[in-house]
């Protein structure tokens, strides 16, 4: 387990990074479903870097505030995966996402995935999602969940 700061809300990076060099793991994963501020992803992939891991970003709860630009987008901070429910945050049918900007992962996902794990094509929720996904493209802020304004005003209460 990751260690945390002494509030609990976020990673604890000297200790993170201690972490990583006693154990070189493969693999970081960072995310939750209580954050009052984004996760210091930039310098987890920093980290992560030193002993050759990747990092993955599990956005079940902050994908809304991804996606409506509220939050940073972990892919570009760095993450090398991003999963997600399409259901909690973002307003898409139940179901779940898996997502990277690198070519060569996304190349390994697809063999791994298909067809073995999604050889049931389900037309009506990929149709859903798909009107949820635009509806983010087309209004994004306007849509994003309330929430993010209360969080970050609480996180800044909290850290001082």
């Amino acid at each position: 387990m990751a260690p945390v700061t002494a509030d609990g809300y976020t990673v604890d990076l000297p200790a993170l990074e201690a972490l990583v060099q006693k154990v070189k793991p493969k693999l970081i994963t960072i995310g939750g479903s209580l954050n009052l501020t984004p996760h210091p992803v930039a310098e987890i992939r920093a980290i992560a870097d030193q002993v050759g891991a990747k990092v993955l970003f599990d956005a079940a709860h902050q994908c809304g505030m991804i996606t409506g630009k509220a939050w940073p987008n972990p892919l570009a901070e760095g993450a090398h995966l991003m999963t997600m429910r399409t259901y909690k945050s973002l307003g898409g049918p139940p179901s779940g996402l898996i997502v990277t900007n690198e070519a060569a992962i996304a190349e390994r996902l697809d063999a791994i995935a298909f067809p073995g794990m999604t050889a049931n094509f389900d037309a009506a929720k990929s149709a859903a999602l798909a009107v949820s996904m635009l509806d983010w493209r087309d209004h994004g802020r306007g849509l994003r969940p309330g929430d993010d304004r209360h969080g970050a005003g609480a996180g800044r209460g909290i850290g001082g």
